[in-house]
């Protein structure tokens, strides 16, 4: 727009391929002119080289995206191979290990073996599935099937499968659920929704802590929410939360197994349902994951969507739920229940005692405990972040004869050994300061 009339006015467009990508003007205010052919000349040769300025500063905006995507996307892919490889190497491990094993002696697998090898197997196809959602979403191949659902049955029925293992960690899990109309959902991908958020709820909430599943209509939408009492996100982390690959840890240190997908993938499926999912967090007080899903069917594809009523698939929560699991096993008190066996035991013994693995709603002992009279120079601290591994490794350095003290992560690891060590040192004798074992 002009900002003042103009008495003569010559109006030239910047044409690029043909199109008109801007303009150039020249005006006289107080009195009309006749503009000379040189000048009309003049100005069209300016606007030519004003419209191969206009169009290579477009072209090196669009670069410049090009660029920021490519170098996103290497950060991606190198963040993919830092956490992934590790992510399978740690279950195709426990279940070669006991597999090599049980060929090496020419027998079978015994119980304790079984568990920690299906669990494990459960885990890496968990892994698979989720990295194959991405791809199949990203090339637009997940094709989803709407089957109209009693939102409130289906999560009353998940929350059922993490009632257990809340129990273990001595977690509370609280429903708040309001009956709602009808939604359409695709079962057998929006169930991953709640299993992941549900997993992450119990990974990072201590023990007395507490979940809470709550359940809403708000006008058009139906509102999920998952609050915990957990450690919380650190503000910084949060815009980065649905990334994929990124891990939100509330420690200072890494000290949760996760390979940066499932959040990624919630949030890909409830997008895929016409949804939005947020979150809220305060750091060292909780965290609240919100999905808001419309009702109806008007939002979605009418070819995908079918009357027939969704069914919940049970066969999925074994595999949904392996990560819990492992991670349960994480939870107990390693050193601390070692230390207490020690005093027990006799001046020259170590005692291990070896945590318990989750089986469906039941528990099975890996190993029993086991007492045995070696030198004090062949004991061996274990300290693995994954239960499994540490139990495995354990048991294993145990069946040769070494006394074998298990812990969590280095802090737990080095104060356990402190206390090893000082009973060791007064079982043959010697004088050593108290030492306090202290378990974040």
């Amino acid at each position: 727009m002009l900002r003042a009339p103009a008495r003569a006015l010559l109006v030239v467009p910047l044409l690029y391929d043909g199109k008109i990508i801007g303009s150039i003007s020249l005006r006289q205010i107080h009195q009309s002119r006749q503009w000379e052919p040189a000048e009309v000349e003049l100005a069209q040769a300016v606007a030519a080289q004003a419209a191969i300025a206009v169009q290579q500063s477009r072209l090196y905006q669009t670069t410049r995206q090009q660029a920021e995507k490519l170098l996103e996307l290497d950060r991606q892919k190198t963040e993919f191979f830092q956490n992934v490889p590790h992510e399978f190497r740690t279950p195709l491990t426990l279940t070669l290990g006991p597999l090599e094993s049980a060929v090496e002696q020419q027998q079978g697998l015994s119980y304790e073996q079984s568990v920690i090898a299906l669990r494990n197997s459960r885990r890496l196809l968990r892994l698979v599935n989720q990295l194959l959602d991405l791809q199949r979403l990203d090339a637009g191949r997940m094709q989803p099937h709407f089957h109209p659902c009693d939102l409130l049955a289906f999560i009353e029925q998940v929350v059922d499968s993490f009632r257990p293992y809340c129990a273990k960690k001595q977690i509370e899990l609280r429903t708040c659920l309001e009956a709602c109309p009808s939604v359409y959902l695709d079962l057998e991908k929006f169930d991953k929704v709640l299993y992941n958020l549900l997993s992450n709820a119990i990974k990072f909430t201590e023990a007395g802590g507490k979940i809470e599943v709550w359940l809403q209509t708000a006008e058009h939408h139906c509102l999920v929410q998952v609050r915990d009492t957990g450690i919380g996100i650190r503000a910084d982390q949060i815009p980065y939360l649905f990334d994929r690959f990124r891990q939100a840890d509330g420690s200072a240190s890494r000290s949760y197994e996760g390979s940066g997908l499932g959040l990624a993938l919630v949030k890909e499926l409830v997008d895929l349902h016409g949804g939005k999912v947020t979150v809220e967090s305060s750091y060292g007080e909780g965290t609240i994951f919100s999905v808001l899903l419309p009702l109806g069917k008007t939002h979605l594809p009418i070819a995908q969507v079918s009357e027939r009523p969704a069914e919940l698939e049970q066969s999925r929560a074994t595999v949904e739920l392996a990560d819990i699991e492992t991670e349960l096993q994480g939870q107990e008190d390693y050193v601390q229940g070692q230390i207490e066996g020690l005093n027990k035991a006799a001046p020259s013994a170590v005692s291990l005692e070896i945590p318990t693995v989750i089986s469906g709603a039941e528990t099975a002992p890996i190993s029993q405990t086991t007492s045995q009279t070696v030198d004090s120079s062949a004991r061996i601290l274990v300290v693995d972040d994954n239960a499994d591994m540490r139990s495995y490794v354990a048991s294993v350095l145990q069946r040769a004869g070494y006394q074998v003290c298990a812990a969590r992560h280095g802090e737990e690891g080095f104060h356990g050994w402190l206390s090893v060590c000082a009973l060791a040192a007064s079982a043959n004798g010697k004088t050593c300061s108290t030492v306090t074992l202290t378990c974040p």
